[in-house]
């Protein structure tokens, strides 16, 4: 069935499909396991043989197997019953990831804020500890964390910053099914042929992820300046930019999100935490009328495996990578 606000989207209640695309907006919540296919397509391209009935493994239908629509549903309502309709917790956490008390606003239930600001931490456990829920628009800077699939989508930008991007091999076991896979193949062809010399990013909103062509080879033996080469406004492909523009046009866009590369070469390294030339584009971005004032920018340490947050007055919140890729999983 179609979704609301004429979007000509296909529902398939785990992911919404562009007929027009043949992809799904969004990438699965464990596509992390499938990083060798396109994270937006269906069952592998190849729905004779397998099946996905909840947005996350694919399955192996079997040869004398006959699925329909109505077992796809009993299937999921049995795992709901087993496991609970949902796996995260929705809420407010700190930067530890620690559990800091419900939202009480409808709206905002299935949302995930991190909170940084003590006055902040203390009116969350206070109304926690009354039974009550938090306003999260009460709060002076609750920070929106973008969803599961979201952060998988940035996990996986991580994984390409450590590859080499000059070409695409075919991985072992997919050598037909890799045919299919021009769209990723492609997408993030560039010049880093060691792997580990380039970063890797895009916008993001809450429930999508916007990439960007991967930034060129970064010279750090014979660069006397220590800085990325990411345009976050280079799309990787039309889709995204897509994608980009619904976003802005919605005003749901949350920031940008790129990697500061894991590569050293005779001790050097780029600096991993968000560097002037970050809170800089940052403030270019907020002028251009991307987003406003309370957005905010993501950098990957891929070397040090950290996550920094920061606005125009630089880094204001930090995390591990797993607090950040983990927050509300029970």
């Amino acid at each position: 069935r179609e979704t609301a606000l004429s979007l000509h989207l296909y529902d398939f209640h785990a992911r919404q499909q562009d007929p027009q695309l043949g992809r799904f907006w969004g990438v699965d919540a464990l596509a992390s396991k499938y990083f060798s296919l396109s994270p937006f397509a269906h069952v592998a391209n190849n729905p004779l043989i397998f099946i996905d009935p909840d947005g996350k493994e694919i399955f192996t239908s079997g040869n004398s197997t006959t699925y329909t629509g109505a077992d796809a549903v009993n299937f999921v309502a049995s795992m709901q019953a087993e496991m609970g309709a949902s796996s995260i917790r929705y809420g407010f956490y700190d930067k530890d990831g620690e559990y800091l008390g419900p939202i009480a606003n409808q709206r905002d239930n299935q949302h995930i804020y991190v909170l940084y600001k003590n006055k902040d931490i203390k009116t969350v456990q206070k109304n926690a500890d009354k039974g009550l829920g938090t306003d999260a628009s009460l709060l002076k800077d609750p920070v929106l964390i973008p969803d599961e699939s979201v952060r998988t989508a940035m996990y996986l930008a991580i994984i390409r910053s450590y590859q080499p991007n000059n070409k695409r091999s075919t991985p072992s076991g997919f050598s037909l099914l890799e045919r299919y896979y021009s769209f990723y193949r492609n997408t993030f062809l560039g010049d880093d042929s060691f792997g580990g010399f380039h970063e890797e990013g895009g916008f993001f909103s809450q429930t999508n992820f916007m990439n960007a062509k991967p930034g060129n080879y970064i010279d750090i033996a014979n660069s006397k300046v220590n800085k990325g080469s990411i345009n976050l406004m280079g799309f990787a492909s039309d889709y995204d930019r897509r994608l980009f523009n619904i976003a802005r046009g919605r005003g749901s866009l949350l920031g940008t999100f790129h990697v500061h590369i894991p590569g050293k070469v005779g001790g050097i390294g780029m600096t991993q935490k968000p560097s002037k030339t970050d809170t800089d584009m940052h403030n270019t971005i907020i002028e251009r009328g991307y987003f406003g004032n309370s957005a905010y920018g993501i950098v990957a340490g891929a070397r040090n495996e950290m996550i920094y947050f920061y606005r125009y007055k630089g880094k204001f919140l930090q995390m591990s990578f797993d607090t950040f890729f983990n927050l509300g999983r029970q």
